[in-house]
């Protein structure tokens, strides 16, 4: 399902942050919160890891459009942190 939001964004993603993703949904649906719903949890860390990755460009002051179009492992390590 991230996949699909990545795709549907015109994005793209390492290796490296795909297998961080899928270590990240894999340990929530070992252990799902309470109320938890699989797409709305995507959408969420979707939309903080693409917020990170903007403030990651911000910092480099590199803009191009290919770096626009990339989530890497340094946008979705932060938030993985934070989760746990």
């Amino acid at each position: 399902m991230f996949e699909n939001l990545v795709r549907s964004n015109a994005m793209e993603m390492t290796s490296e942050c795909s297998g961080l993703i899928r270590s990240y949904v894999g340990e929530i649906l070992r252990n799902p919160p309470e109320g938890f719903g699989n797409a709305r949890e995507m959408r969420r860390l979707f939309e903080k890891i693409v917020e990170a990755q903007s403030v990651r460009i911000m910092a480099d002051g590199v803009a191009t459009n290919e770096e626009l179009t990339w989530i890497t492992a340094a946008d979705v390590l932060p938030l993985l942190h934070q989760a746990s």
